[in-house]
């Protein structure tokens, strides 16, 4: 069940966002949602609030490389913590934080 849920909010994100994978943390709650994604598209910009528990997000190579979408992401964090890896670099993002 928590491997469906996963899968299932993976499937979501990556549709509304770009291909990527999704690695929960271990945490007690086996039963609730593992995220929650809402989005909305005015013109030609997709707006997506995601929210979820402790995870670590994955963009490899090969999944960078199957997007065949322009894409241009601009993150503004709202709570918790979050670390962003890159070619070596680092950024850890604060709430109020936008990261582009």
């Amino acid at each position: 069940m928590a491997n469906e849920r996963v899968e299932r909010f993976q499937q979501l994100t990556s549709d509304a966002l770009a291909p990527l994978r999704i690695r929960p943390h271990v945490t007690d709650d086996t039963t609730g949602p593992v995220g929650t994604l809402r989005s909305a598209k005015p013109a030609k910009v997709l707006v997506t609030r995601i929210a979820g528990g402790p995870c670590t997000v994955l963009r490899t190579r090969s999944l960078i490389g199957s997007g065949d979408r322009e894409l241009v992401k601009a993150a503004l964090y709202g709570r918790g913590r979050a670390g962003v890896e890159q070619d070596g670099r680092q950024c850890l993002p604060a709430p109020g934080d936008l990261v582009v």
